[in-house]
């Protein structure tokens, strides 16, 4: 049964082929930030402009550049590649430059850089978390956030999100799990790790299978700049107090069976009265890859508000 699992997952991995995203085809424009670095965007669609922040820390917005796909001709959609990312990852990392001040502070950069008045941000998972900490740092200068499947104020509800993504994994995933970790460090196990280690992010493994197989490594990741944002938030991410001075619209969208424990968003509630929550059901932490037509469908209703 093993040896099976296993010729499948190599089977896949040969036939794997990159999947060409219309956005990624946009033209890169650039800002200079506040600190003499040079940071990259990109524009999709027409309409009221909204940045979209990626998660990790540390990959690419190509992860979500699907969303600007979908509604581009309703929005324009401001790419953003955050510091020590994507198409801006030539700049200095250390815990100087890459911890949550500084990114939000790019955000505000970036939207003098636009000549917006206020900013409408659409992040995901830490992305929703940078969302909201621009809301706390530049309340004014906010209009509406949206956050999907997003940590918290603080870091104390991510305390069992391992747990739950343990838990969401089956046994044979397990089991071929173990296979690969037991395996010679090469990229081949390194890419197999990742894959079936990312099972648990999903609520049904079939899809999780088809995505992880095709889609999921097309997207460029920075395990620094992951683990510098990672360290400084684990020191100095509490934004509970911050966000007494926001007013401005606050929406979560949360899929039911998001490993993220809910308890982020009831703080975010609590921090933030004025947010409205949306469900997404039968879907995991990407439900713009397990429930497509009712994300579309709820971001589209929320970036209408």
């Amino acid at each position: 049964m093993m040896n099976r699992y296993i010729s499948i997952t190599v089977a896949l991995l040969c036939c794997f082929t990159l999947l060409i995203n219309t956005s990624l085809a946009q033209e890169a424009s650039s800002f200079t930030t506040s600190d003499g670095e040079i940071l990259s965007y990109s524009k999709v669609g027409s309409g009221p402009q909204v940045i979209l922040l990626s998660g990790g820390p540390g990959y690419s917005v190509e992860f979500i550049s699907a969303w600007a796909d979908s509604l581009r001709e309703k929005y324009e959609f401001i790419l953003f590649h955050q510091r020590g990312t994507g198409l801006s990852s030539d700049v200095k990392l250390d815990s100087t430059t890459i911890n949550i001040k500084t990114a939000a502070r790019d955000i505000e950069d970036l939207r003098k850089h636009l000549g917006s008045n206020k900013v409408t941000l659409a992040g995901f998972s830490y992305g929703g978390g940078l969302a909201l900490a621009y809301a706390a740092y530049y309340p004014n200068q906010t209009e509406k956030i949206i956050m999907l499947n997003t940590i918290g104020p603080d870091l104390t509800s991510i305390r069992g999100f391992g747990d739950n993504v343990s838990r969401n994994r089956t046994p044979w995933v397990n089991e071929i799990l173990e296979f690969w970790n037991a395996q010679p460090d090469d990229s081949l196990s390194e890419r197999m790790r990742t894959k079936y280690s990312q099972f648990g992010y999903f609520y049904d493994h079939r899809k999780a299978e088809y995505f992880l197989s095709n889609e999921f490594f097309t997207y460029g990741f920075s395990p620094r700049m992951s683990n510098l944002m990672w360290s400084d938030l684990s020191k100095n991410y509490d934004l509970s107090e911050d966000l007494n001075a926001y007013e401005g619209k606050s929406i979560i969208i949360r899929s039911r069976q998001d490993p993220i424990p809910a308890e982020a968003a009831f703080d975010i509630l609590k921090a933030v009265p004025q947010t409205e929550l949306y469900p997404i059901e039968k879907s995991g932490h990407f439900p713009f890859w397990e429930q497509p037509e009712q994300f579309y469908k709820t971001l589209e209703k929320v970036l209408s508000l």
